[in-house]
């Protein structure tokens, strides 16, 4: 189809979204059309020819995808307020509500994974030759990949995702958030859009009744916090040589900090060894590494009286909560640490099996 043509439907896929008072078919059918386009085979499912659908790729993440995170956001926000103004009040029937929050997270959570196409001539868009493009897009653990399908899962299912908080990231370098282009600039750097996931995963928590969150939305928040947590490249924080880089990536680093100082006093506080508390802690252990390995590539070589700073030190003299930020960081090394200790000295009087056998090893690796 025509470029004209496919303006035209998504904007009317946005206008059903945002018009709605529930946008649920709209905003499945924006699921669908992200998964179509982030898949990882060379033709689509209907057959059609890799140039056809490398044209469509490029144009949908250049134009188009950006109108449909914008219209995803403001379902999030729309039904986090909601979900705030009824907290402690009886529902009933809220399971429309809850596939809509997945189906807008899911859309959230495929955009900060997104494998953009090289801007040269390559033209070349990520693949994984042998698999249909479901199996690509659920398996494939290449660079800026998307990790699982998540618009079929049964709102019934508690636990969509399996037990284990390690599949959220592993620690490949690999595993960085993707390079966005300028246009995404104003949304990504926005501090309520920042807020909005960590108060998302903070509402999921007490929505015990999932009232409005289907039971996978905080495993797709952490995924969301994770990606927001190490934002980079010039395209985002100084476009076209703009001078107020450093200003922004500051304002963007301070915010950062702030939502992540919150995670890190939760884990700290936490049984870390207890049930259910490993997607959280494999969460925050990877979000703050996402960030300092971002901000050590992002910041510039200074040199005052001819020494070299540390690249951090833009960052400390920037932002306030630097030096807390680091201390909290170091307690929660220090927990980790600590919770393996334990395991290890419990390991010697008691009988182990084989499922917590290298539980102390995993505290080891998070810390």
């Amino acid at each position: 189809s025509s470029e004209q043509q496919r303006a035209a439907f998504v904007k009317t896929l946005c206008e059903d979204i945002l018009q709605n008072n529930s946008p649920c078919i709209g905003i499945i059918v924006a699921t669908y059309l992200i998964d179509e386009m982030a898949g990882g085979s060379k033709c689509s499912e209907f057959n059609l020819p890799w140039e056809f659908h490398y044209s469509c790729k490029v144009s949908f993440e250049n134009t188009h995808m950006v109108c449909l995170f914008e219209a995803a956001l403001k379902v999030m926000h729309r039904k986090l307020q909601k979900s705030m103004e009824m907290r402690g009040v009886p529902h009933g029937g809220g399971r429309t509500i809850a596939y809509e929050r997945r189906s807008a997270l899911h859309i959230a959570d495929r955009v900060f994974s997104w494998p953009f196409t090289p801007q040269d001539a390559s033209h070349t868009i990520t693949t994984s030759f042998g698999h249909s493009r479901a199996s690509a897009v659920k398996g494939s653990a290449g660079k800026g990949a998307p990790r699982q399908d998540l618009g079929e899962a049964d709102d019934d299912d508690d636990d969509s995702h399996g037990n284990s908080g390690m599949a959220i990231l592993d620690n490949s370098d690999q595993n960085r958030t993707p390079l966005f282009p300028q246009q995404w600039r104003s949304l990504l750097l926005d501090n309520d859009v920042i807020n909005l996931f960590f108060s998302i995963y903070e509402a999921t928590l007490n929505d015990q009744m999932h009232a409005f969150f289907s039971p996978g939305s905080s495993y797709i928040a952490l995924q969301c916090m994770i990606q927001i947590s190490g934002l980079r490249g010039k395209g985002l924080f100084a476009p076209d040589g703009s001078k107020d880089g450093d200003s922004v990536r500051a304002q963007y680093a301070q915010v950062i900090m702030q939502n992540q100082l919150q995670v890190i006093r939760h884990v700290c506080t936490m049984d870390l060894a207890s049930d259910g508390s490993e997607d959280i802690v494999v969460a925050a252990t990877q979000m703050v590494r996402r960030f300092i390995e971002a901000q050590l590539d992002e910041q510039p070589f200074t040199v005052v009286a001819g020494k070299q700073l540390h690249p951090l030190a833009l960052l400390a003299a920037g932002v306030p909560e630097t030096l807390e930020y680091f201390n909290e960081t170091s307690k929660l090394i220090c927990s980790l640490l600590q919770a393996a200790g334990g395991i290890v000295k419990s390991d010697n009087t008691n009988f182990v099996d084989d499922d917590l056998s290298d539980v102390d090893n995993y505290f080891v690796m998070q810390a």
